[in-house]
């Protein structure tokens, strides 16, 4: 195997210099499926959440009536229309949103 020696000049200026530090910090209100759904729908990335897993879920006419249980509950009350499955990625998606990485200075 050859060795490379390159010369300094070919090297690049950021080469050695240490990346920041990151933390990840909590970006706001804990949101979980245990939550009432009005607070979930009320933070931009809840209702993200939201929106891409069970899309049309806050536009129902009926939102007002159950938007202060918790999705939990409301998958109780579903007929099996929210299963599990769907609550178990609805958290893990409410997970990663609780978080923000950024930088620690």
């Amino acid at each position: 195997m050859a060795t490379v020696n390159a010369p300094d000049s070919d090297m690049p200026d950021d080469l050695g210099v240490p990346l920041p530090e990151q933390k990840v910090v909590h970006s706001g209100p804990r949101l979980s499926i245990d939550a009432p759904l009005s607070s979930i729908a009320a933070a931009p990335a809840g209702r993200a959440v939201l929106d891409h897993d069970l899309p049309g879920l806050c536009e129902r006419p009926e939102f007002g009536m159950f938007k202060g249980m918790s999705l939990k509950a409301l998958a109780g009350m579903s007929g099996g229309r929210i299963t599990t499955a769907k609550l178990n990625q609805v958290q893990a998606d409410l997970i990663k949103v609780n978080y923000v990485v950024s930088d620690a200075r």
